[in-house]
């Protein structure tokens, strides 16, 4: 087919585009719901708390600095992968309260990605920004921003490090090209396809799937985006036990927990809110657990710092 174009001086152009249906979108036929799975951009599913245990296990006895890190951050925070892996180090080399949640832009005008540019606002525990400032200045990730300067080749400086991705491979290429990166013309970077968080998976396939099916069963599956809605079912729970302590209006939950999540459409988020009445979840362990969730993490994160 041809198409028309207006060029800069004002004049029609014309360009010959040659096409396959293998461009034709296609969508996968419509699932149905399942009792321990939310619909959120995906079928998503909350991990139990045994689950959620595992995994930290996993993570802590792996000892991959970089994929506990990003791991955890997910967790706690409910970031897509994009936003997880397009972190800067000036994100984490600022002044912050070590007793508040540290508030993070993204999406659309910032370096860190998000679905469809959506701006969104991360509300960072302390203790995880506490750990990735830990992080951004150590050894490792000087030696990897070094490696990613010489691919780049630019100079090391205070304001390239600013601007570099925290998350880098071992041999200093980062693990998701960010929009931001793909508008700048950059010819040290050719190559044939886009980063867009394979290391991540790779991981999971072959770090944890194994380990979670000798404990959960040969047909366990996990996603990464599964954090997601592990953080917001999470959310949901710490909300109901303010909310039977008489600390929080059960009205409050759906808007707070949909604006945690960035949700436009409140129905997704009542989703979360009637996920425990359908799955009819064990509530006495996961209330257990709760309570010690951030402590273990917080306390897997401090084992990184002294090793």
């Amino acid at each position: 087919m041809f198409i028309s174009f207006a060029k800069g001086e004002g004049k029609i152009g014309h360009k010959l585009v040659v096409s396959t249906d293998a461009r034709i979108k296609s969508f996968p036929k419509p699932m149905l719901p399942s009792e321990d799975v939310i619909m959120d951009d995906g079928r998503l599913r909350p991990l139990p708390a045994l689950e959620q245990e595992a995994l930290i296990n996993i993570l802590e006895n792996h000892k991959n600095r970089e994929m506990e890190l990003i791991f955890l951050f997910a967790l706690s925070t409910g970031a897509r992968i994009q936003s997880v892996l397009t972190l800067r180090h000036q994100h984490f080399r600022v002044e912050a309260d070590p007793n508040s949640f540290v508030p993070l832009a993204t999406g659309w005008g910032t370096l860190v990605d998000t679905k469809a540019a959506k701006k969104d606002v991360l509300m960072i525990p302390p203790f995880i920004q506490n750990a990735l400032a830990i992080y951004s200045h150590s050894e490792r990730a000087n030696n990897l921003f070094k490696k990613y300067c010489a691919k780049r080749k630019i100079l090391p400086t205070d304001e390239a490090l600013g601007e570099c991705y925290l998350f880098l491979t071992n041999q200093g290429n980062p693990l998701y090209d960010s929009k931001a990166d793909l508008k700048t013309f950059d010819p040290t970077q050719n190559r044939a396809t886009l980063r867009l968080g394979d290391n991540v998976r790779k991981f999971i396939e072959r770090q944890i799937l194994p380990i979670m099916r000798k404990q959960f069963g040969e047909a366990y599956h996990f996603q990464f985006h599964d954090l997601r809605a592990t953080y917001g079912m999470n959310l949901v729970d710490e909300c109901n036990k303010l909310v039977s302590k008489g600390e929080m209006d059960a009205s409050a939950v759906l808007p707070y927990v949909q604006t945690r999540l960035n949700h436009t459409d409140s129905k997704i988020t009542e989703r979360y809110l009637g996920f425990r009445k359908r799955n009819q979840q064990t509530s006495e362990i996961l209330a257990t657990y709760q309570d010690t969730l951030q402590d273990r993490i917080a306390l897997l994160l401090n084992r990184g710092v002294n090793d």
